[in-house]
């Protein structure tokens, strides 16, 4: 015996309706696209890879009962031509590493135990590659590493980064 179900017609034109009101995203004709091609998307992709490296960098650091307190420093531009956007990464980054659990994050340096310095930059205004960079530092002053991570523009038809 086959079974039929019916669907109410309101909930077909619901879902149709819902399905037309979300944006089609244009990546070459949108304004947030700056002229060489780096939107926010961009920084929280490399914002969650140099993550990454530091958290497998600091094991030792975190590995500390209780969990280290860490303060995140606002995002400094090495180069000014770079355009904004950084509340993306930021945010990535955060969750990052409050989902790792092996810092607590605090808002306020005095705070904490460890800091970290985040700068991003290129080469050149002309080049099309871009570096992230964390730095972690004691309470004290003292650097205890580096991780980055650089992206480059593939030359392909979307323009992506990788």
């Amino acid at each position: 015996m086959k079974r039929f179900f019916i669907i109410p017609a309101f909930l077909l034109i619901s879902a149709c309706a819902q399905e037309a009101e979300r944006p089609v995203y244009q990546y070459r004709n949108s304004p947030a696209i700056s002229e060489n091609g780096i939107t926010p998307q961009v920084y929280s992709i490399a914002a969650g890879r140099a993550v990454n490296k530091f958290l497998d960098g600091t094991k030792v650091v975190y590995e500390q009962q209780p969990a280290p307190t860490l303060y995140i420093k606002e995002i400094v531009k090495a180069d000014e031509t770079l355009p904004d956007g950084f509340y993306y990464a930021d945010k990535v980054a955060r969750r990052i590493i409050e989902a790792s659990r092996s810092y607590r994050l605090v808002n306020n340096i005095n705070d904490a135990s460890y800091y970290l310095d985040v700068w991003v930059d290129r080469p050149s205004p002309e080049a099309q590659e871009l570096t992230y960079t964390l730095v972690l530092n004691s309470a004290g002053g003292a650097e205890l590493g580096q991780w980055s991570e650089t992206l480059k523009r593939l030359r392909n038809d979307d323009n992506s980064w990788w």
